[in-house]
């Protein structure tokens, strides 16, 4: 797990994963462009990092709250701008269980087909 936003702490570690903090806002662009690059999946709310990954076409989830900016304009869970991009979008202002219980059944599944 790398961190792309250094104000974000993992709030809960049961021991199966580990946390890189990646000084994002101290960082140039070109080096987040790489470490994007990198990465196998970017897990990100409404920033730079994903709007950087979706520029790379890296596979992206993004976090989006019930009123969301307009750039996210869209009825699904696809993004207009970012084909390489999945929109996850709380169903009520400040209801996230929803969003991550789905990021999790999602990560599983990817980790059972590796």
């Amino acid at each position: 797990f790398v961190n792309l936003d250094s104000e974000i702490s993992l709030l809960k570690n049961d021991g199966w994963l580990t946390q890189i903090k990646f000084p994002a806002v101290e960082t140039p662009l070109v080096n987040l462009s790489g470490l994007i690059q990198s990465l196998d999946l970017i897990i990100a709310e409404d920033s730079l990092a994903a709007y950087v990954a979706g520029a790379l076409e890296k596979p992206t989830w993004v976090v989006l709250p019930r009123h969301y900016s307009w750039v996210w304009i869209a009825d699904g869970v696809d993004s207009s701008w970012y084909p390489s991009h999945q929109l996850l979008k709380a169903d009520q202002q400040n209801q996230w269980d929803g969003v991550f219980s789905k990021i999790m059944e999602q990560l599983v599944s990817l980790a059972v087909e590796e």
